[in-house]
C-alpha cells in the first residue's frame, strides 16, 4: 500500500496517539491540526529516503541536476523548484547530490551491521494492519519490517548511543509506538508480537548503527498510554470537540528543589 494511502487513511495510528497525549507535547487541537498542516522538514525527508533505501520500498531519493542550482548550490532557481515539484508529483523525493550520498552511506552502515541484517531477514516491509480496539476505535499500524510475530522499526537519529537513543525513546514516544503496535497486531490476529525492536542509524558519520529492543516496563507504560489516547479519541470523535492544552498551577522540578535546599543548608 502506497504511502499516501495508507497516511489517508481515518483509522488511529501510532503517530496520531501520541500526538493526542500531552506527555508528547500533544493534544487534541495540535492531532486535528497536523492532520490538515502534514508535517514537511528536511530531517523528515531524509529519514523518509533512508527506509525507502534501506526497506526496497517508498520515496527514493533523486539528486537535484547541478546546471539547475544557483551559483551558490542552493535549490532556490525557478527550474529547481519546477523540477523539484515535478520530482515530488511523481514520488520522489529532491535532494542535492552530498544529501543522496550521506543517504547511501546510512544505507551502506545499516547493512553492515550484523545485528541490523538479522533483523533485516524478516520477510515482509511496510506492513500494514487495520483492526478495531476493544473500545470500538478503528486502529492501524505499519511495520517498517514484519515475519510472523516479529516486528521492527527503523528510526535515523542524532545519537544512536544506547543513552542519546534512549532519551529519543521517551521524548518521541516509540515506546508507546512499540506498544501501539503490539496492540493492534493482537487486536487483529490475536496473537501478540514475540518481539520488536529498534534498528537506530546515525545521520552524521561515523553512521552509527544499533539494534535495540525495550524493556518490558517500557511495554507496560505504553500500553497505559496507548489506551488513555485511544480514549481521548473516542470522547472526542463522540463529542466533535478537540480541546487545546490548559493551564494548571506549576510546581519547581525536583532538581531545582534540592538545589535550592543545599544552598540554604551551608
Amino acid at each position: 500500500m502506497p504511502d499516501e494511502i495508507y497516511h489517508a487513511r481515518p483509522e488511529l495510528s501510532s503517530t496520531g496517539a501520541r500526538t493526542l497525549l500531552p506527555e508528547f507535547k500533544g493534544s487534541p487541537a495540535k492531532f486535528i491540526w497536523e492532520k490538515s498542516h502534514p508535517r514537511t522538514s528536511r530531517a523528515f525527508d531524509i529519514g523518509h529516503a533512508v527506509h525507502a533505501k534501506v526497506l526496497g520500498t517508498g520515496l527514493q531519493a533523486v539528486a537535484y541536476p547541478e546546471d539547475l542550482l544557483a551559483s551558490n548550490g542552493a535549490a532556490s532557481t525557478k527550474l529547481a523548484k519546477d523540477w523539484a515539484q515535478e520530482q515530488r508529483d511523481n514520488g520522489f523525493v529532491p535532494m542535492k547530490s552530498v544529501e543522496v550520498n550521506v543517504i547511501n552511506k546510512i544505507t551502506e552502515a545499516v547493512l553492515a551491521n550484523t545485528d541490523a541484517r538479522k533483523v533485516l531477514e524478516q520477510p515482509h516491509r511496510e506492513t500494514s494492519i487495520f483492526s478495531t480496539s476493544p473500545e470500538g476505535v478503528p486502529v492501524r499500524a505499519r511495520f517498517d519490517i514484519y515475519g510472523n510475530t516479529a516486528g521492527a522499526d527503523l528510526k535515523t537519529t542524532a545519537d544512536a548511543s544506547p543513552r542519546g537513543f534512549n532519551h529519543h525513546v521517551v521524548e518521541f514516544g516509540y515506546f508507546v509506538q512499540h506498544a501501539w503496535y503490539d496492540d493492534v497486531h493482537f487486536f487483529e490476529t490475536g496473537e501478540r508480537l514475540d518481539s520488536f525492536s529498534f534498528i537506530a542509524v546515525q545521520t552524521t558519520g561515523p553512521y552509527h548503527v544499533a539494534v535495540y529492543p525495550l524493556d518490558v516496563m517500557y511495554l507496560e507504560i505504553g500500553r497505559k498510554l496507548a489506551r488513555e489516547a485511544r480514549d481521548v479519541y473516542q470522547r472526542c470523535v463522540e463529542t466533535n470537540t478537540w480541546p487545546g492544552i490548559e493551564g494548571e498551577l506549576l510546581a519547581p522540578p525536583n532538581w531545582l528543589v534540592y538545589e535550592h535546599e543545599e544552598q540554604v543548608t551551608f
